[in-house]
Parts: structure tokens; C-alpha cells; sequence
């Protein structure tokens, strides 16, 4: 009877919460223009003219109270949600395979093997490149990531089929390490990049 061997983490993170950046200033928006409304409803002049013409023109075109903190209600409430469901995905890199773990009340769990990794690439918008992260994204010819529950699955227009490892510190690095394992994992199982489009 064989052991099982113990595979060892070699990389493991959790999509930052920067993904949730533009839901918090709808948020912002929305319930400023709440409570510009209940002070505008109430007859309440604020201090700084600017806010005075805002009022008046939130009167002018009544919009209410209640309007706005729906609104704003509704915008909280899904991105709790969002950062609910960000704070359980999770991504873990051991010699074999790439792991990604999704779900809440139900967990998805899944993984490819590194020797069916295509390729590996980053994607650096401006606002996550100034906080020092990045997307990763993992190509891969594994049919069970058309079904993964991670955020951002993906298909390129050539047909290849990947996945986003969202908003991680240090892509380029997290990028080398795992292009490094699937190297690695090829070389031990005789594959050849050619092999797998």
C-alpha cells in the first residue's frame, strides 16, 4: 500500500478587496445625495453654498429621501455580498496542481494540474498597478474550468480557456512562480507546451 505524499503549498492568496473599490464610492455617492435630500426635505440649509445649490436642485427635480437610501441600501447589501464571496476565494499553488476554492454555504473546490497549464499571462490595470497588484490569468486545455466557480473564468477569442487568479500582489512574480511549476510539472510527466493545444 502506497503513502500518500503530502503536497507542499508553494504559493496561496485570496483576491484583494480593492475589487470592490467602485461599489464603495457608489455608496459614497449615493448616500451623500441621501442625506443631501433629508436635509433639503427637512428645510435644513447646509453651510457651503455649493451644497445649498445641490439641495435646492435635488428639490427642484424631487428626488426623495427614500429614493436615495434605497438606493444606497441596495448598493451596500450586494457589496457585502461581493466582498462576502471575495473573502472566501482562494488560491493555492502546490507542486502538482493549482487550486481554486470558492463559495460560501457551498464550497466549490477545484484544480488543474500544472502539466495541463498552456500559459500563463498577467493583465496590470492602472488602478490595481498602483497598489502593486495585478491579474493573473491561467490558460489551460482542463475542460472542468469551464464549470469553476471562480469570478472571472474566461475564453479567448482563439478558444483557450483560463481563469483570472483576481487582484494578486506581485502578479509578475506569482506569474514566474507558477510558469517555473508548470515547467517543472511537464518536464517530471514528459509534456511538451506544443503538446497540449
Amino acid at each position: 500500500m502506497t503513502k500518500n505524499k503530502k503536497r507542499k503549498i508553494i504559493w496561496q492568496a485570496s483576491p484583494s478587496s480593492l475589487l470592490l473599490t467602485q461599489r464603495v464610492l457608489f455608496i459614497t455617492l449615493f448616500g451623500s445625495l441621501s442625506a443631501l435630500s433629508f436635509f433639503a426635505d427637512k428645510g435644513i440649509e447646509l453651510f457651503s453654498y455649493n451644497l445649498v445649490l445641490a439641495q435646492q436642485f435635488l428639490l427642484k427635480f424631487s428626488f426623495s429621501t427614500i429614493a436615495f437610501s434605497s438606493i444606497t441600501s441596495l448598493l451596500a447589501l450586494e457589496a457585502l455580498v461581493a466582498y462576502i464571496k471575495i473573502t472566501f476565494e482562494n488560491y493555492q499553488l502546490d507542486d502538482t496542481s493549482l487550486h481554486f476554492k470558492t463559495g460560501v454555504l457551498n464550497r466549490n473546490i477545484d484544480e488543474t494540474k500544472l502539466f495541463r497549464v498552456v500559459d500563463v499571462g498577467v493583465e496590470m490595470p492602472l488602478f490595481l498597478r498602483i497598489f502593486g497588484r495585478g491579474h493573473v490569468i491561467v490558460y489551460s486545455n482542463d475542460p472542468s474550468l469551464e464549470s469553476s466557480g471562480i469570478i472571472s473564468s474566461i475564453q479567448t477569442p482563439d478558444g483557450r480557456k483560463g481563469v483570472y487568479l483576481a487582484a494578486t500582489k506581485n502578479p509578475i512574480a506569482v506569474k514566474n512562480t507558477i510558469q517555473n511549476h508548470v515547467d517543472i510539472s511537464r518536464a517530471k510527466q514528459g509534456t511538451r507546451g506544443t503538446e497540449m493545444l
